[in-house]
């Protein structure tokens, strides 16, 4: 049998397979040695380096660092193995942004990442967007002291975009804008913004910023996707309707959308058979009834025709 150099075994190759095969071989209780990072060529391996970027770069305001079309979620990796593989491919692609939060994976989530960037010494390459003060524990004293904490998870001296990650309506705009203020005056984050926020509270937050001359909001971070969502995905999420779209056009608002694929609204039925091959993967009944209701919307048929036909792809993943 052929045997592939340690230092050529890729991403793609892991990412196609070890998640199956690690279900596979939990199910049955196999113990395998390369499971373990330090035991796998994936924790040595330069293959990220090698590839060809995919990705267009970008510039963003008030960040000195090349950012990249895309960004990537650091909430749902099972080990620092799958971390690991997930990340490699995604920098080897041209992906410079990430994004994690305090709450990801009971703190995992910072933690791969953190071990990551600092295992491929990629600190200056890329971005980390941060996001603290989650429900419910979304309060201004809450800020600082999770944001210390991810950072040392992180091994980081400062987070590149902080977002607060939920809304507090029972306290005053002013109070977070002031908090935060407060907070970047350390040097602990960079560029400030907000996740699942109603319009009326980001604008006068910002309003507030600008009036006292301190770093406004100038990052969002909501549900924005092809389909509209109806209903939260999650408690205290927020989507982004016409009125706050033209709003962050004509402030300049940077919007980082999650769940900017609808959550695989729009795979085609045969690709999601094709993935439905897990014990604890959802069924293609499960994977419809979570998706929100939509309206408004062409069917699947019409929006892939206009897409096409506007240059443009809805790619079938099920972020």
């Amino acid at each position: 049998a052929y045997e592939i150099p340690l230092r050529l075994v890729g991403s793609e190759m892991c990412i196609r397979d070890r998640f199956w095969l690690d279900q596979w071989r939990k199910k049955i209780k196999i113990e395998c040695p390369k499971s373990s990072l330090k035991n796998s060529p994936i924790y040595s391996s330069h293959v990220f380096k090698m590839k060809i970027p995919i990705l267009k770069e970008m510039t963003l305001p008030k960040i000195s660092k090349i950012g990249s079309r895309l960004a990537i979620g650091c909430d749902n990796q099972t080990s620092y193995l799958h971390a690991f593989t997930m990340f490699d491919h995604f920098y080897g692609s041209g992906g410079r942004i990430f994004d994690t939060a305090y709450i990801y994976n009971h703190g995992k989530g910072d933690k791969y990442l953190g071990d990551w960037i600092n295992s491929r010494g990629v600190a200056n390459d890329v971005i980390v967007i941060g996001k603290a003060a989650h429900t419910p524990q979304c309060e201004p004293q809450f800020i600082r002291p999770q944001i210390l904490e991810s950072l040392d998870r992180l091994k980081l001296s400062k987070i590149d975009i902080f977002c607060l990650h939920r809304d507090n309506k029972d306290v005053p705009v002013d109070e977070f804008v002031q908090a935060l203020s407060e907070i970047r005056d350390e040097g602990l984050i960079d560029v400030l913004g907000a996740s699942n926020w109603e319009l009326d509270r980001f604008s006068e937050a910002r309003n507030i910023a600008l009036k006292n001359k301190i770093e406004p909001f100038s990052v969002l971070s909501n549900n924005f996707s092809l389909a509209e969502m109806i209903k939260p995905v999650w408690p205290g999420c927020v989507g982004v309707n016409k009125d706050f779209l033209e709003y962050l056009i004509k402030e300049k608002i940077l919007l980082f959308p999650w769940s900017s694929q609808a959550r695989g609204f729009f795979i085609k039925k045969i690709e999601i058979i094709k993935l439905v091959r897990a014990e604890n993967t959802p069924n293609l009944h499960t994977l419809f009834k979570k998706h929100p209701e939509t309206k408004g919307l062409k069917t699947f048929t019409e929006t892939q025709k206009s897409h096409r036909q506007g240059g443009a792809i809805v790619p079938p993943c099920l972020f």
